[in-house]
């Protein structure tokens, strides 16, 4: 008798892989309950901002963002627009969200370094177990979004990998946002982000 080995997953797999992909849906945006909507606008830039920290210090990863030596601004939006779209996509932005009201307070925060400390000195504490007794924790929001642990500075999932060729290509010069408008319909639309350039503030 010859056992034929059935193509594709286990059913049992399956549900695993499924109940693992709400999970991290539902991680991605529980961190918005309890907070005012402009709260959670400075919130999530303080996720990105973290990110940003521990990728830097966990794996040296800085990918253009502001702790890259030869960061410009063109290429600190760039690293953003990467974290914004992977939130949109992730679901993890609220039902009431204004993107030129988040991008206005992301334009005062991002030119700004900010670690576990500051989190701990901001919002009282910042524990990514915290999420399990029904807290919050940015480092946790930011492990729902990039899809992987900070410690993991190589396996980038699928979309990541898209969305960093996607700026590869066409993050290069301040007129993306005019030739590429359709990028940012999802994220408040191009004219938002041009002005969010233009506003932004930042040095090497």
């Amino acid at each position: 008798m010859v056992c034929k080995k059935l193509s594709g997953a286990p059913k049992n797999q399956d549900t695993a892989n499924h109940h693992q992909s709400q999970h991290a849906h539902n991680l991605a945006s529980d961190w918005q309950r309890g907070l005012s909507v402009s709260k959670r606008y400075e919130w999530l830039v303080d996720c990105y901002r973290m990110r940003v920290d521990d990728e830097c210090i966990n794996g040296g990863i800085t990918n253009g963002c502001l702790y890259d030596p030869d960061h410009t601004k063109l290429s600190v939006v760039a690293d953003f627009f990467i974290f914004c779209k992977l939130a949109s996509l992730r679901k993890a932005i609220p039902s009431q969200w204004n993107w030129k009201d988040f991008l206005k307070v992301a334009e005062g925060l991002i030119p700004y370094a900010f670690e576990k400390s500051d989190a701990q000195e901001k919002y009282g504490s910042e524990n990514v177990f915290s999420v399990l007794t029904g807290g919050r924790s940015l480092r946790a929001t930011g492990e729902a979004i990039y899809n992987r642990s900070v410690m993991d500075t190589v396996n980038y999932d699928g979309d990541h990998q898209r969305l960093q060729e996607v700026v590869e290509e066409i993050f290069d010069s301040s007129k993306v946002f005019l030739e590429h408008a359709k990028e940012f319909e999802d994220i408040g639309g191009s004219n938002t982000w041009s002005n969010f350039y233009k506003s932004l503030k930042i040095t090497n």
